[in-house]
C-alpha cells in the first residue's frame, strides 16, 4: 500500500485539501512523492508524481515515476494537454517520470471520449490515461480500480501500430547507431543510401535525421516525398532541376540555363 509523502501532504494538499480524495485511488499501487500547482498555456493544473510499487512495475513496465495531472475545470481543452506536455519537458519531471505515459484526471464529464478523439487525430501523442475525478472519488477504496483502467488502456493499444512515418521523437526508439552513422556521413559530405522493405522505418529514420540536422543548423535539407503525385508524375530531369533551383536560391548561385534532360546533369 502506497503512502503520501509528508512534504506533499504538508504543502500541496494543505492548500488543496479536496484533491486528497482523488489521489487516494492511486495509493494501492503508487507512492505520491511530489506535487505542485503549475500554470502553462493559460491553464492551471495540479501535477503529481506517482512512484509505482514493484507489482505495478512488473505488470505494466513502468521504470520511472508516472505523472498525474488534475484539472478542476468543467471542460477539457487541448491547451490542458499542451500544458501537461510542457510539464513533462521541464524540471523536475524531465528524466524522472515516464516519457510515454501519464494520467489525466478531470472534473469534466466525458473525458474518456474526449481523449479518444484527441489521440485518434494525433497518432504520435503519448498514452494519456484519463480518469474522471468523480470515478476516482467513488473508487478511492477499491484497490483494483486504477489497475483495471491501466490494463484496459495499456493492453488495448499497440504502441507499434503506426500507419504513417514518425515525425516526432516520442515513439522513435533504437537505431541510434544507424542515425549517428548517417549523421556523421552527412557532416563529412559523404553520399549514403537507405534501402529496405515497405513499413520498416526508412522515412521515420529520415525524419529523425532531418530533426537532428535542423537542430545543429549546419546542413541545408531538401526533402522530397516521391509518393506525391506532383513529384511522381515528373520526368527524371525535372526533380533534379528543382533541386538545383532551390540550392541556387539558398546560396545565391546563378544557373546558366533552364534545366532540361540534356543539360541538367552537366549543370
Amino acid at each position: 500500500m502506497g503512502t503520501i509523502r509528508a512534504e506533499v501532504r504538508d504543502q500541496h494538499l494543505a492548500a488543496y485539501p479536496h484533491e486528497e480524495q482523488i489521489i487516494k485511488a492511486f495509493l494501492p499501487g503508487f507512492y505520491v512523492t511530489w506535487a505542485k500547482r503549475r500554470k502553462a498555456y493559460n491553464t492551471e493544473l495540479s501535477v503529481y508524481f506517482l512512484n509505482p510499487e514493484p507489482f505495478i512495475t512488473e505488470a505494466f513496465g513502468f521504470e520511472q515515476e508516472v505523472m498525474l495531472v488534475y484539472s478542476a475545470y468543467p471542460t477539457v481543452e487541448a491547451r490542458a494537454v499542451q500544458a501537461s506536455e510542457s510539464f513533462m519537458a521541464d524540471d523536475p519531471a524531465r528524466g524522472r517520470v515516464e516519457k510515454l505515459t501519464y494520467f489525466f484526471a478531470a472534473e469534466a464529464p466525458g473525458i474518456a471520449e474526449w481523449f479518444h478523439a484527441y489521440t485518434s487525430e494525433r497518432q504520435e501523442s503519448r498514452m494519456i490515461i484519463p480518469f474522471t475525478a468523480e470515478s476516482l472519488r467513488n473508487n478511492a477504496n477499491d484497490s483494483w480500480f486504477v489497475r483495471n483502467v491501466l490494463a484496459e488502456y495499456m493492453y488495448g493499444r499497440d504502441l507499434f501500430d503506426y500507419r504513417l512515418p514518425l515525425e516526432k521523437d516520442t515513439y522513435f526508439f533504437g537505431r541510434s547507431d544507424v542515425v549517428l552513422n548517417l549523421f556523421d556521413a552527412i557532416k563529412r559530405r559523404e553520399n549514403r543510401g537507405i534501402f529496405g522493405l515497405r513499413k520498416t522505418g526508412k522515412t521515420s529514420l529520415l525524419y529523425k535525421l532531418e530533426r537532428m540536422l535542423n537542430a545543429e543548423g549546419t546542413a541545408e535539407i531538401l526533402y522530397f516525398d516521391c509518393k506525391l503525385p506532383s513529384i511522381r508524375k515528373l520526368r527524371w530531369h525535372e526533380p533534379l532541376g528543382d533541386i538545383c533551383t532551390r540550392l541556387s536560391k539558398r546560396f545565391n548561385l546563378s544557373i546558366s540555363s533552364a534545366a532540361d534532360e540534356r543539360k541538367v546533369v552537366i549543370d
